[in-house]
């Protein structure tokens, strides 16, 4: 198992990796570094990551549901959306993924 400090420390590892070779020019944007959560094993490590690093944006899509942290530009947390909504047809009812006094914490920012 690891921890948020864990990625962090090898996103690190990343950009000194990248920052130690030539600059290329991309041609286009790396937009987002995504973890990406599986299944309802992972839901509360999902939300606790979430819990950690509000406020941010939420944006359920047609497979997962994304967070963005406010204030980082290129970071990205996922998860299945069956992990976290429940199907209503046709449409789909979604776990909140904080509590309404935090989603009403983060709306203020």
């Amino acid at each position: 198992m690891s921890t948020s400090h864990d990625w962090a420390r090898e996103l690190q590892k990343t950009a000194a990796f990248l920052l130690s070779k030539p600059e290329v020019d991309l041609k286009h944007s790396c937009p987002e570094t995504i973890c990406t959560f599986y299944g309802e094993i992972e839901k509360e490590g999902f939300l606790d990551l979430v819990r950690a690093i509000k406020p941010g944006k939420k944006h359920i899509g047609e497979y997962y549901v994304t967070f963005r942290p406010t204030g980082v530009v290129n970071l990205q947390l996922s998860i299945n959306r069956d992990s976290i909504c429940k199907r209503l047809n046709p449409v789909y009812e979604c776990t909140p993924l904080l509590s309404k006094e935090e989603d009403a914490e983060m709306e203020s920012v």
